[in-house]
């Protein structure tokens, strides 16, 4: 017996697929998104933030850019060169990096989109 699929049926899948484009990122199923209060979402927003400016004038300090802004700086921050930072630090690397990894992964399961868009809310918040 073939198996027909009814028009509703495509309906729900069109309407799924449609909705998951248009939404931007899918994040994984973190504390942050799956269990967080607002107030703790709002407060691991501002803690993001906090770690991403300290990194950023680190970075400028070191000199490893020039005349980037803070917001470019965190454009082009990639995921594998932001994990492997937090990972894998160097010796040479601020000692705040192991309580900065760890806040990461506990919060946000090392879901670097949703870390950064987590700071970056948190900005938006201050304008």
């Amino acid at each position: 017996m073939p198996i027909t699929v009814s028009k509703t049926d495509d309906k729900a899948f069109d309407a799924m697929m449609n909705s998951s484009q248009t939404t931007g990122n899918l994040y994984t199923e973190s504390f942050y998104n799956t269990k967080a209060t607002r107030d703790e979402q709002a407060s691991m927003d501002r803690k993001a933030q906090a770690y991403l400016k300290r990194m950023y004038q680190d970075d400028k300090n070191a000199g490893l850019f020039e005349k980037l802004n803070y917001d470019q700086y965190i454009g082009s921050l990639s995921q594998s060169f932001f994990r492997e930072r937090l990972d894998y630090p160097k010796d040479n690397d601020p000692s705040y990096f192991e309580e900065f990894g760890a806040f990461f992964n506990e919060n946000y399961e090392g879901d670097f989109d949703q870390f950064r868009d987590s700071a970056m809310k948190y900005s938006d918040q201050e304008k």
